[in-house]
């Protein structure tokens, strides 16, 4: 048993089973399972441009909200996404079937230079650099990028914010 920061204790185990792997929490009479098959891949695996636009077409909706989906991409929280979308140009209300193979290649290149970027900067104490939409996250603020407005928005439940001149809807 190990301690976790709520005081309560949990007991957890491994089980295998025709290729899957369930991590099983056990808490007092709850049961918890998480099976992780489920979940996407991590955006920092190189998969191939039409496998990356597969993840993405015949699918409906706000592309921010996709991109938040934990069983599309794993891992990508809120900051992570607006940064993306950000530095793709791609707004964060777009619909999602209306992307190019190209705007669709831009977003997975994005996502994955960010995410190096963020664990360079995190792993040294660092902060994000100035020129990242994450340091500029107030309505009216400039945008590094082109020098326009950053707007607020909601998407999927989550604050959003975007810059109204380049990631036009």
């Amino acid at each position: 048993m190990s301690e976790v920061n709520d005081k309560k204790e949990y007991r957890t185990r491994i089980v295998t089973t025709a290729n899957k792997v369930n991590l099983k929490l056990e808490e007092a009479q709850e049961q918890m399972f998480t099976k992780l098959s489920e979940l996407a891949t991590c955006p920092l695996f190189r998969r191939s441009t039409e496998t990356e636009s597969s993840q993405l077409n015949k699918r409906r909706g706000a592309v921010k909200s996709l991109l938040l989906s934990q069983d599309i991409i794993a891992g990508m929280g809120n900051l992570y996404v607006d940064e993306t979308l950000y530095r793709a140009s791609i707004h964060p209300r777009r619909a999602v079937d209306t992307l190019s193979d190209a705007e669709v290649k831009s977003i997975f290149t994005c996502m994955r230079a960010i995410l190096k970027e963020a664990i360079t900067f995190k792993s040294r104490g660092g902060d994000y650099p100035g020129r990242w939409l994450t340091q500029h996250r107030e309505e009216g603020e400039t945008c590094p990028m082109c020098r326009g407005t950053i707007q607020r928005t909601v998407v999927f439940g989550r604050t959003t914010y975007f810059c109204g001149t380049h990631q036009k809807a």
